[in-house]
């Protein structure tokens, strides 16, 4: 009786090989599978029975499918998704107990959306932490296996490759373009060539996450314009020839861009006396632009002017761990004056790592009216009395102080604390 009534069932660590044209007959109800392995199980995990399209009475209830890349896809999950006329969100991540190599890309990835219409999202070959991360977006996978739409297409596709990779994920683009609202792609780091069809636009685009993702400037440049109403990008980058400034100058086109990450890990090692100087600036004209978050880039004293003409910004993140040396009092002090000169509505900043901000400097950041919430972390200059300062100027503040040597207690600030 349990198991004929059985439409969810979470596997994980599974030990030996199960095999699910067996698991569908003894729960033929099941509409949301998740099935992964431990380490032992072989890689080429097969089917029980080589299973070939049949009619409506031999399809699986499957919306929702969850598999590890120990399946082959040619052997395995082709003549499985025959099975699943219904399936919506199909999630194959990599594996972090395995060790065996990475699952290829195949050629014909577009036989998914011929065999499976109704799906809408598609997860391949990226690691669980990418994605696990935000609840919202598991959330509304699960709420897209309950509701049937009549677009013909994708609407989140993330997935992980190489140079030979994005090829074969150029159909499900093209196919996918008037639908498609987020898309994520996890690069090598290595230089790719993607020739993707000057038609192809994606007007439907709200999200898109780049990670280690190393093309040129056309490419990147080509890649926004096809995106007009995007609201939230990160980019975390490794590639030190990444052309950024004139990234910055297509985002600065965009009038409904909310969210903006950068993080640049090629410039971790690299002498800040030669880099190239990201122009922010360009930004101030993106009126809707209320979030910014850089790191490991040089933030210079120019830099940081630049992010105070940002009039919308309400919350901004400026990583400085390791180019921290790039910035002087002088410099901090001229973007706490210009924040206050243009009448900032600023709200939550970050300045964690940031060894040169002192008390002189909170002191001058109590004149930000709009400013609630500072986060100043890993400092040893600061002492009680500049915080104090800051959160005397203004009811209902607060600093975080963790790992600050020179306060008499490390952790969360506020009005209520003092």
């Amino acid at each position: 009786m349990f198991k004929s009534s059985l439409k969810e069932l979470y596997l994980s660590d599974v030990p030996c090989q199960v095999f699910v044209d067996q698991l569908m007959r003894i729960c033929p109800k099941l509409t949301h599978l998740k099935l992964q392995f431990d380490r032992w199980v072989s890689r080429q995990v097969s089917m029980s029975t080589d299973i070939e399209p049949g009619d409506g009475d031999d399809a699986y209830n499957l919306t929702f499918l969850h598999l590890d890349n120990a399946f082959d896809f040619n052997s395995y999950l082709i003549p499985l998704l025959r099975r699943c006329p219904k399936l919506r969100v199909l999630l194959v991540p990599v594996n972090p107990n395995r060790s065996d190599g990475d699952l290829y890309v195949p050629r014909n990835f577009g036989t998914i959306l011929r065999l499976c219409p109704l799906l809408r999202v598609v997860l391949w070959e990226v690691e669980e932490d990418f994605y696990n991360v935000d609840p919202s977006r598991i959330e509304r996978w699960f709420h897209l296996t309950n509701t049937v739409d009549a677009d013909d297409g994708l609407l989140e596709l993330i997935f992980s490759g190489t140079d030979d990779d994005l090829e074969p994920m150029l159909p499900l683009l093209t196919r996918s373009q008037n639908t498609l609202e987020y898309l994520s792609i996890h690069g090598s780091g290595r230089h790719m060539q993607w020739n993707m069809p000057e038609t192809v636009m994606f007007p439907k685009m709200k999200e898109l996450l780049f990670v280690l993702l190393a093309v040129s400037e056309e490419i990147w440049v080509g890649l926004m314009q096809r995106c007009e109403n995007i609201e939230i990008i990160k980019l975390i980058l490794n590639a030190s020839n990444t052309p950024v400034n004139p990234i910055l100058q297509e985002l600065s086109t965009k009038s409904r861009l909310q969210f903006l990450e950068l993080i640049d890990y090629s410039k971790h090692h690299i002498d800040p006396s030669t880099e190239v100087e990201y122009d922010f600036s360009v930004l101030d004209k993106n009126t809707q632009l209320d979030e910014l978050h850089i790191s490991g880039m040089c933030v210079t004293n120019r830099v940081l002017l630049d992010l105070a003409g940002i009039l919308s910004l309400r919350d901004l993140y400026v990583g400085v761990e390791y180019h921290g040396n790039c910035l002087g009092l002088k410099g901090l002090m001229g973007f706490v004056d210009k924040l206050v000169a243009v009448e900032s509505g600023i709200q939550s900043l970050s300045f964690a790592g940031c060894g040169r901000i002192n008390d002189q400097v909170l002191k001058r950041l109590a004149n930000v009216d709009s400013l609630c919430s500072l986060d100043i972390k890993f400092n040893a200059q600061i002492t009680d009395a500049g915080v104090l300062s800051f959160i005397k100027a203004n009811s209902g503040r607060e600093v975080n102080v963790e790992s600050c040597l020179n306060v008499s207690y490390a952790g969360l600030w506020n009005t209520d604390s003092i």
